[in-house]
């Protein structure tokens, strides 16, 4: 018999194939998979689920983005955060993406590899911060 989790992260991924989707279904869904999924492999799926939804445009819930900036899991933690941010921003909670920003560079951008650079040179531009941007490049570059 499937658990409550089970039912509950594919009606998640469901969601991807709607044509319509409400911010409280999607909220709804977030809530139950953070309080159901215990297990490590559980939170692992839940973030990948959010990601998932992150990356193709569905909206992300608050409680799925906070999730996402909090996961610790190794090696998907960094990326975690970063799909956090993005999700953050393409939702329209801008100071939250550049808070979320501010603190993946923890003032060193070279130290961030090469997807993260990219994803953070990405936000950076998408809210018109293209000077900023340009100078992390070169900060992160690291060649003076």
């Amino acid at each position: 018999a499937e658990t409550v989790f089970e039912t509950t992260l594919l009606r998640g991924y469901s969601t991807i194939l709607a044509r319509s989707r409400s911010s409280r279904a999607l909220s709804n869904i977030a809530g139950i998979l953070l309080e159901e999924g215990l297990e490590t492999s559980e939170r692992e799926e839940t973030v990948r689920l959010f990601t998932t939804w992150s990356g193709l445009g569905v909206p992300v819930p608050v409680e799925a983005r906070m999730a996402l900036a909090e996961t610790e899991l190794k090696p998907s933690g960094t990326l975690s955060r970063l799909a956090a941010m993005d999700a953050a921003e393409r939702n329209g909670a801008t100071g939250e993406a550049l808070l979320l920003l501010l603190n993946e560079t923890a003032g060193a951008p070279d130290e961030l590899s090469g997807i993260e650079l990219v994803m953070v040179l990405r936000l950076l531009k998408r809210v018109g911060a293209d000077d900023a941007a340009l100078s992390m490049a070169m900060e992160a570059a690291d060649i003076w």
